[in-house]
């Protein structure tokens, strides 16, 4: 009785991760035909432009190589982000480290909201990555392997472009892109990143994208979330079950 009530939940578990594999197919399906414009959003018909990315970035900029210590810092109010607070198009405000106070006067460039940050230096599988910012964290600061990215208000979405540069083809060009004689460490220059091109849309359309990626995005992580509250529930029920401190 016991084995079959855990193999229940494993059975749940295991068709809620089936579901989250296939949503997340279907966004990354999503992505390839909206953000080339093989499949247009109802009630735009406007003809898309091809533009370099120094035409769409109105700012791009580094913060600086500082001192830090690895945990939460006991209170710390000033931190320094880690290169894997980016990754597939999302920023992580939580992957950062405490500034030794000996530093925090050095940082700059706090995270913004309406940015796109870039991992400009990282490993080959890793550099390119980008993430959107969608509020202030100004006691977080850039350091010196990512950059942030500004767009024009009023003319480009900057959500739109982080979905753009994580999508599998401008992951490619970013890694293509990316130099180092070093086999574990590559570095892409800033003339390089701002010379790659892009295919844009109105902002209307560019904002609609967004929109639709962005729900996608919402679902999946609701998805998640269930998928891990349902683990915990597992973990629970076999250390309660197992030891006879609940009895079926």
């Amino acid at each position: 009785a016991i084995a079959a009530a855990l193999w229940d939940v494993d059975a749940l578990l295991t068709k809620r991760d089936q579901l989250i594999a296939k949503k997340r197919d279907l966004k990354h399906a999503a992505m390839q035909q909206l953000l080339t414009g093989h499949r247009r959003l109802s009630g735009f018909r406007e003809p898309w432009d091809e533009r370099a990315l120094q035409s769409v970035v109105t700012r791009l900029e580094a913060g600086v190589s500082v001192r830090s210590v690895e945990g939460d810092g006991g209170g710390a109010d000033c931190f320094v982000l880690k290169t894997s607070a980016v990754a597939d198009g999302n920023f992580d405000a939580s992957e950062r480290k405490p500034v030794i106070p000996g530093d925090r006067g050095r940082v700059r460039c706090p995270v913004r909201a309406g940015t796109v940050l870039v991992s400009r230096m990282n490993t080959p599988d890793l550099v390119g990555e980008v993430g959107f910012v969608d509020r202030d964290h100004p006691n977080s600061f850039l350091p010196d392997r990512l950059w942030a990215a500004s767009v024009p208000k009023g003319a480009v979405s900057a959500r739109w472009l982080s979905y753009v540069l994580s999508s599998s083809e401008y992951k490619q060009r970013l890694r293509d892109v990316a130099t180092g004689t070093s086999g574990s460490m590559k570095n892409i220059s800033k003339g390089a990143f701002l010379g790659i091109s892009v295919k844009v849309p109105t902002l209307d359309e560019q904002s609609a994208i967004a929109q639709v990626l962005s729900d996608m995005d919402a679902e999946l992580v609701a998805l998640e979330a269930r998928s891990d509250k349902t683990r915990q529930l597992k973990q629970g029920m076999m250390q309660a079950l197992l030891t006879g401190q609940i009895r079926l």
